[in-house]
């Protein structure tokens, strides 16, 4: 009976077959994303090698003046710098205001004939300069778009003054010195 009473070892539930890792389906994901990452980093490096080699700028030396030219043909401009202008912004309070010096691009062939008119008509082109920013809002000048435009705008509205019917003389307008208050 002592043999009897002696314990069996328990029985051992069946063997359950292998959870599947969580981990197994992310392998190949992982991979993948790797692999993508690697594509583009490449690309993006083979293609910032290939536009600055493109787009190498020559170093100028800081306060050597740049004659302007253009990629055509190498002319240079001659440039007439006009007294300073202010006006009033349009804003229903009259708070805001406007305060810059034009700078108009002359070609050299035509230096001449436009200065003499330009120094002749000077109260006309400021006076027109100032009625033309006046009726610019404060969202007009704001950014670096609005002020491309502004140039190209009284570029136009000075050829179109000056020179009706004819070639323009002023090529392009500086602003210098803008404030905006």
């Amino acid at each position: 009976m002592a043999k009897e009473t002696e314990k069996a070892p328990p029985e051992q539930p069946p063997a359950q077959a292998a959870a599947p890792s969580p981990f197994k389906g992310l392998l190949p994901v992982l991979l993948m994303s790797v692999l993508i990452a690697a594509a583009a980093a490449g690309g993006g490096y083979v293609t910032g090698r290939m536009l600055t080699r493109t787009a190498q700028a020559k170093p100028v030396a800081p306060g050597e003046p740049q004659p302007r030219t253009t990629q055509a043909s190498e002319e240079h401009f001659y440039y007439h710098r006009l007294e300073p202008i202010m006006a009033n912004l349009s804003d229903a309070r009259m708070a805001r205001y406007i305060r810059t010096t034009p700078t108009l691009v002359i070609r050299p062939e035509d230096k001449d004939a436009a200065v003499a008119l330009l120094e002749n008509k000077k109260p006309e082109i400021k006076g027109w300069m100032v009625v033309y920013l006046s009726g610019c809002t404060i969202e007009n000048v704001r950014g670096p778009d609005n002020l491309k435009r502004i140039q190209r705008e009284i570029m136009d509205g000075l050829n179109d003054k000056l020179w009706p019917d004819q070639r323009p003389l002023i090529v392009d307008v500086i602003l210098e010195d803008i404030a905006v208050q």
